[in-house]
């Protein structure tokens, strides 16, 4: 889609709901494992929160993607998975907060910069019409949590 091309009303509002739902998500975690004080309690309602946030936010942008709706529904459970998962891959809940908790909007923002790609790409490997664009989509996805954990591990080390 053209950047200068207006976006008819009711799919500006479904985006408006997904970045709504995606910045509930990241406050709710904040505010569900504070920096100072958090326990593990509270990283696992974080990241349950976020789970829960990924999923709203594919649900609200659904209708807007041009993808085969059974990948678009697996990388929402993909990504909900790993949020969920986030907090048994850390030793402590303060690394969970200083090295997790910040890619948490990553997942559902996802959703935000895929939903309306596929209005312009007719044609090529990535048009969502192509034969294999499901497989390219769900692809795609696991290559970004893979660069999410790739920068959390680099940022532990630098």
């Amino acid at each position: 889609m053209n950047s200068l091309e207006a976006r008819p009303s009711s799919e500006m509002h479904r985006v408006w709901w997904g970045l709504s739902a995606m910045l509930v998500t990241v406050a709710a975690s904040v505010m569900a494992a504070p920096r100072q004080s958090a326990g593990m309690t509270g990283v696992v309602i974080a990241s349950m929160i976020g789970a829960l946030g990924t999923v709203l936010t594919a649900a609200a942008l659904a209708p807007l993607n041009r993808y085969p709706r059974w990948a678009y529904r697996t990388v929402a459970t993909i990504f909900a998975i790993v949020t969920l998962a986030s907090p048994a891959l850390v030793d402590t809940p303060v690394e969970w907060i200083e090295w997790v908790r910040p890619q948490i909007w990553f997942l559902p923002w996802f959703f935000l910069t895929v939903a309306g790609a596929g209005k312009t790409a007719r044609s090529g490997i990535c048009a969502p019409s192509a034969p294999r664009a499901g497989v390219i989509f769900v692809a795609s996805g696991l290559i970004f949590v893979g660069l999410i954990f790739l920068a959390t591990a680099f940022s532990r080390f630098f």
